[in-house]
């Protein structure tokens, strides 16, 4: 019983943990993207070629957008917020994957979502057993 106790207090932790991390890493991918991608306009650093503008824009304020709104307004529905988050990470990831970084940190919000949304099922399931 003790141990059991022990388990569950441990899952609590690393549940919050686990929400604290996806935030605080939606929070910089979704502002760095949508930052990259406003001064990537701003500057110009495209070769003039207006559909690369349009790449660098779609894909990083987009996927910024798609972020934020996922990771913090949509907190409340665990599985669109994941959807939103995953699908917004990947996308700012696709306009700068020569960075070699942000594609990880990408992943590792991919994975910090699903891994949130997976324990707030298990939660449900838990508490609806009871």
């Amino acid at each position: 019983m003790e141990a059991t106790t022990e388990g569950m207090r441990t899952s609590g932790r690393s549940s919050g943990r686990i929400a604290t991390a996806t935030r605080v890493l939606a929070a910089i991918l979704g502002v760095g993207y949508i930052a990259a991608g406003v001064l990537g306009a701003a500057f110009e650093v495209t070769d003039g070629d207006q559909s690369d503008l349009a790449f660098w824009l779609v894909f990083l304020v987009g996927g910024g957008a798609l972020v934020l709104i996922g990771s913090f307004v949509l907190a409340s529905r665990p599985v669109l917020s994941a959807v939103l988050t995953s699908v917004g990470a990947l996308a700012g990831a696709v306009a700068v994957f020569w960075s070699v970084i942000v594609p990880v940190l990408a992943l590792a919000l991919v994975a910090l979502s699903i891994a949130r949304v997976r324990r707030v099922a298990s939660g449900r399931r838990g508490v609806s057993r009871a």
